[in-house]
């Protein structure tokens, strides 16, 4: 089975990362405009949902799958790592990798490192 790293982080934090495929994460609605929300991660099923869960999100969700699913179809790698990247790495990016690892799971052996989380939730 092949190996997918994904791999989230903040681009305030770092330029870029070590990565085949990188994913921007910044077209999703931000809950760090949303003050019950702002402390919170992409962890929480209550981010995952608000990021998500909208009808401009799925539509951006389709053409992200599309396009991700056409890269990892051709590429000829046994080892693949998609970046996922936001502004600070907290909620967009967190929450769009969890989905993505339970949409590959079982596809892939899935490695999961979010780099610029901060845990508050």
């Amino acid at each position: 089975m092949k190996k997918l790293n994904l791999i989230s982080f903040g681009k305030k934090y770092r330029e870029t990362i070590d990565a085949n495929y990188f994913i921007d994460a910044r077209v999703f609605k931000n809950p760090f405009y949303v003050v019950e929300l702002k402390e919170k991660t992409g962890l929480t099923k209550e981010i995952q949902e608000y990021i998500l869960n909208d009808e401009l999100s799925k539509k951006a969700l389709v053409k992200i799958l599309v396009d991700l699913n056409e890269y990892l179809k051709n590429v000829d790698l046994e080892e693949i790592t998609i970046g996922i990247f936001c502004t600070g790495g907290m909620h967009r990016s967190v929450a769009l990798t969890m989905f993505l690892s339970n949409y590959y799971k079982d596809q892939y052996d899935i490695t999961i490192n979010h780099k610029d989380i901060c845990e508050k939730a």
